[in-house]
């Protein structure tokens, strides 16, 4: 289900308003591959990490990843949408966010 978490925002001391998300989990994938993700109303894209990441970022908390393979459903797309055939290099997209950024490939 839908989860909301809130954290508190002091200034001066005191508490002054809350800063809140919302997460919830989605299957992706055939057969389905859960994830608890954050509804961020500023971007129209899922970003999962992928089997294929080795970072610290991917790998801290046995954190889940996407195993596009196991997938019966998923393809390798670009930006546009446009599907990438086996053999081809698909486009990659790089995302900065306030604590850094990521690197990563499309698929639908």
């Amino acid at each position: 289900g839908l989860r909301r978490e809130s954290v508190p925002i002091y200034r001066m001391g005191k508490i002054a308003s809350f800063k809140t998300s919302y997460s919830g989990v989605l299957s992706i994938g055939s057969p389905p591959q859960d994830f608890r993700v954050v509804f961020d109303t500023g971007s129209a894209h899922i970003v999962l990490p992928a089997v294929e990441c080795k970072t610290e970022a991917c790998t801290a908390n046995n954190r889940r990843k996407y195993d596009q393979a196991a997938s019966i459903t998923s393809l390798p797309v670009n930006a546009d949408g446009s599907i990438v055939h086996e053999g081809e290099m698909g486009e990659q997209v790089t995302i900065g966010f306030g604590t850094g950024e990521i690197t990563g490939e499309f698929a639908k």
